[in-house]
């Protein structure tokens, strides 16, 4: 049995990259924050494993060395002074200041050596973490928008009391971009953020994951077909075809929540301050 290649060095190895915007509304500035640690949270998944595998590796080759220090066999007891030895070790190899990017390169290597090793034991859940990542992206961003919209509502409630429109929700693309067309009337600032082609994939891929099971419909193949920021899956544009979701996919869209939050919130903060 192959093992499939789903390109884990391009996720597992990124971090949450952002420009800090210049914010100035002091409820805008919390809402980015929280915004900033839900998107942090995503990444900590992609890099969860392999580092579980990293410090696994790390503890075993520091007890051997323990071992090896007190003059004992290899299958010897692990008595509470191996124990000590060994602990002095990872405390010695945790003070290199290559530590976290040693770590994080051998748990990746591992991981792949173990993924060939056992082809197929670990698909279903590298595929879970992936697709995991995409559907809490999508969630930390329309969070973000609703959000968003309380700080502006909160900061000039005459402006909004004013405006006739049904209930406002966050629910999905179409009535994200609905809310804030109407109460943010040409505001280009925040019709960019929200018109972004990149939360459209993004959207996409959270649907028919979250909706379908990651098994391509007409509207998944249909709306990827039209958006050439993220590369298709290699397989999975037939309806019915489950989607093969990969590295460089979720690479792309994770960031896609990212700068069209930023814009966003620098865009409603904007705002705040110049209406009167």
């Amino acid at each position: 049995m192959e093992q499939k290649d789903f390109n884990i060095d391009k996720i597992f190895a990124v971090e949450v990259q952002s420009e800090s915007p210049v914010l100035t509304d002091p409820q805008v500035i919390a809402v980015f924050d929280v915004f900033m640690k839900n998107m942090h949270s995503v990444f900590s998944l992609g890099a969860i494993v392999p580092m579980f595998v990293a410090f696994t590796s790390l503890y075993q080759k520091v007890e051997f060395e323990a071992l090896h220090n007190l003059g004992l066999d290899p299958d010897a007891e692990r008595t509470a002074t191996v124990k000590a030895e060994a602990y002095r070790l990872l405390c010695e190899a945790t003070k290199s200041p290559t530590y976290q990017a040693n770590m994080h390169e051998w748990g990746l290597k591992n991981l792949k050596v173990l993924m060939q090793f056992y082809p197929g034991q670990f698909d279903e859940g590298i595929e879970s973490i992936l697709w995991a990542m995409v559907t809490g992206s999508w969630t930390a961003f329309e969070i973000l928008c609703e959000d968003l919209f309380k700080c502006a509502a909160q900061a000039r409630p005459s402006h909004f009391a004013a405006i006739k429109f049904r209930h406002p929700t966050f629910r999905s693309r179409k009535t994200i971009r609905e809310t804030y067309a109407a109460f943010f009337k040409n505001d280009t600032g925040i019709e960019k953020a929200l018109e972004d082609q990149f939360l459209d994939a993004l959207a996409l891929f959270r649907n028919v994951k979250v909706h379908k099971a990651g098994i391509a419909d007409h509207a998944f193949v249909d709306g990827i077909a039209s958006i050439d920021v993220v590369a298709p899956p290699k397989h999975g544009l037939q309806d019915g075809y489950k989607i093969e979701i990969e590295g460089n996919n979720v690479r792309a869209l994770v960031a896609a929540a990212i700068k069209p939050g930023e814009n966003l919130a620098k865009a409603v903060d904007h705002w705040i301050a110049h209406q009167p």
